[in-house]
């Protein structure tokens, strides 16, 4: 294959890569960021468990963190049914890639819960839009 015929379809399948690791993220995330029940100051524990002691949540707030991509799949259901048909599939996946950045972002800066909910729901508008099925 051509490497201009091989170029769009990978960037179309980071689409797809981003969408699955989104869904993925919080079962990485959460067991790093629990509060452990011995602090300790030594920074290769820390190194090791890759923990932040600054940085923790409860069991209720991590189900939140876990739970709200669904919650962000039913708006993104429907922003990718409208978008679809108005613009187009490849104007609404591109549309559809900014909060999906923006979603990046923020879970790169340093980590607060608001920060960490909002990007959990930013997530599933782009993964609705790249799982839709071929006929819409």
């Amino acid at each position: 294959m051509p490497l201009p015929q091989l170029l769009p379809v990978l960037v179309v399948n980071l689409g797809a890569l981003s969408s699955g690791l989104a869904l993925g993220y919080s079962a990485v995330l959460l067991p790093q960021i629990r509060p452990t029940t011995a602090h300790s100051n030594n920074l290769t524990s820390s190194l090791q468990t890759g923990q932040d002691e600054d940085f923790s949540v409860t069991t209720e707030q991590g189900s939140w963190i876990a739970s709200i991509f669904g919650l962000g799949a039913i708006v993104g259901g429907l922003l990718s049914a409208v978008l679809g048909p108005r613009y187009g599939r490849r104007i609404s996946l591109l549309l559809l890639a900014l909060p999906d950045l923006a979603a990046w972002l923020m879970l790169v800066s340093p980590p607060s819960l608001p920060s960490l909910l909002i990007a959990r729901h930013l997530h599933p508008p782009k993964t609705a839009s790249v799982t839709q099925s071929p006929g819409s």
